[in-house]
């Protein structure tokens, strides 16, 4: 009789055991939501193609170029939870460094998803990415650099000064701002961090 109640006891413990294993089991996989994480650590480079492009059109018809295209950029997303999720929106920050940050004035981005053609500029945001797979952006982005010649005139607005001269000053600070500004393109590798979000 005593094995009897041994036998009923460690019946009973199994039972709870494989109730509680396959408990954590379905919390796991069924209830678990989605895991949505970005999976590359993707960099934005300038486009020196297109760059060098805009500078002799532009120079020959007497303007600065203010904006700069960035190479296309591949974000991929996998969701590595249980169930679908979606993404809402996606946010790109860009902090410009500190020798940088004179020049900056703004960045702008697009997203399309990577199965698009080139020239659309919308993605199909929100996006839903089922559990276990994965999904693919590609990012086109500025980056919009302060107007050189309001700057330049800021800078040298002096009421005693006569209108020639003003312009004169102006012309040369732009032309000295614009140099500094290539220099620093020429020797720095990095401009800012973008963050996403």
């Amino acid at each position: 009789m005593g094995n009897l109640d041994l036998s009923t006891i460690l019946s009973i413990i199994a039972i709870l055991v494989s109730v509680v294993v396959s408990g954590i089991t379905l919390l796991l996989t069924q209830f678990q939501g989605p895991d949505i994480s970005l999976i590359s650590s993707p960099q934005f480079e300038l486009d020196y193609g297109k760059m060098n492009l805009s500078f002799k059109e532009l120079t020959k018809q007497g303007y600065l170029p203010i904006w700069f295209e960035l190479k296309s950029t591949s974000f991929v997303f996998a969701n590595h939870g249980g169930k679908s999720g979606t993404i809402l929106a996606v946010d790109f920050e860009f902090s410009p460094t500190n020798e940088f940050r004179s020049f900056f004035d703004r960045f702008s981005s697009s997203l399309s998803l990577s199965t698009e053609q080139a020239g659309v500029s919308t993605a199909n945001i929100p996006t839903t990415i089922k559990a276990g797979d994965n999904e693919a952006f590609v990012v086109s982005s500025s980056i919009y650099l302060v107007e050189w010649k309001k700057m330049a005139l800021a800078e040298v607005l002096d009421p005693t000064t006569n209108v020639e001269d003003l312009i004169e000053r102006a012309f040369q600070r732009s032309r000295k701002n614009f140099e500094n500004f290539c220099d620093l393109i020429s020797k720095s590798k990095t401009l800012g961090t973008t963050r996403l979000s």
